[in-house]
């Protein structure tokens, strides 16, 4: 526990204290020499940032015959990361930083893997995951006298999928601008997007939920795996809203419309 709090309060000084090889807001005032200029472009500049990532899923289990649910999560830890950008190019990584045992003890070890690939360009984003959490809890039910939760060590989850979209309004618009700082947009404006995505998911639990304690329900969670994915289309809007040339907030609504498949399998 000592250890980690000394990792993060180095990591947090180290955020404060690190410099820009620009002065951003002198090279932008600079580029910036005429009204009709929308968008400062960074992209041959190489962007460093270091975030503190926490991500976490949750999967509810419905039987639609009772209505009965159960409620799995993962024991999330936060991450350290260090991503990098330049031009088209986007690539992050991320540490797990230590738990503490008690923590471990009440809710499980989750074993978790997080890629990412992205290519951002001014009218087109390119994005590829794949994740993967292995060792859940149970949320829904209540703690035993102990305070540990029902936990099901050996249950995994994988998801993949990817994302190619189009951007209508590349001359006033930079989704850059809002997600990656790569470039600076001046000058509210928004744009139609339009795309193709595909993904893939599932679970496997080879104890079939025994170690969860679903007295309550018997046999009705027999679930051994499971297996689902999709293709199809997106349609959507973005805007970004530039209050000052350094202070912005965007907003972005991306529906997908396509098919999907099931596939499960029961102990």
């Amino acid at each position: 526990m000592r250890k980690s709090i000394s990792t993060l309060v180095f990591l947090i000084g180290f955020s404060f204290f690190g410099f820009p090889q620009v002065n951003i807001h002198s090279f932008v005032n600079k580029t910036d020499s005429s009204n009709t200029l929308r968008i400062v472009n960074l992209t041959k500049l190489w962007t460093f940032y270091t975030p503190f990532i926490n991500k976490s899923m949750q999967l509810t289990i419905t039987n639609h015959k009772t209505n009965h649910s159960i409620i799995l999560l993962p024991n999330s830890k936060t991450s350290f990361g260090l991503n990098v950008i330049h031009k088209w190019f986007g690539l992050g990584i991320a540490f797990g930083l230590s738990q503490s045992k008690t923590n471990i003890e009440r809710f499980g070890q989750t074993k978790q893997f997080d890629f990412q690939l992205n290519s951002y360009m001014r009218s087109m984003v390119l994005d590829f995951r794949i994740q993967a959490y292995k060792g859940f809890y149970r949320s829904d039910a209540p703690p035993d006298k102990n305070d540990i939760f029902p936990q099901a060590p050996n249950f995994s989850t994988y998801s993949l999928g990817g994302s190619l979209l189009f951007f209508t309004n590349k001359k006033k618009f930079s989704y850059k601008a809002a997600y990656t700082r790569s470039e600076i947009q001046l000058k509210s404006a928004g744009s139609f997007n339009y795309g193709l995505y595909v993904d893939m998911d599932g679970a496997n639990d080879p104890d079939n939920f025994s170690t969860l304690n679903i007295t309550r329900w018997p046999n009705e969670f027999n679930l051994h795996s499971y297996n689902s994915g999709g293709i199809g289309f997106i349609f959507g809007y973005s805007y970004t809203f530039v209050i000052k040339k350094f202070f912005f907030f965007n907003l972005s609504a991306s529906p997908k419309f396509g098919l999907r498949y099931l596939n499960y399998q029961q102990s």
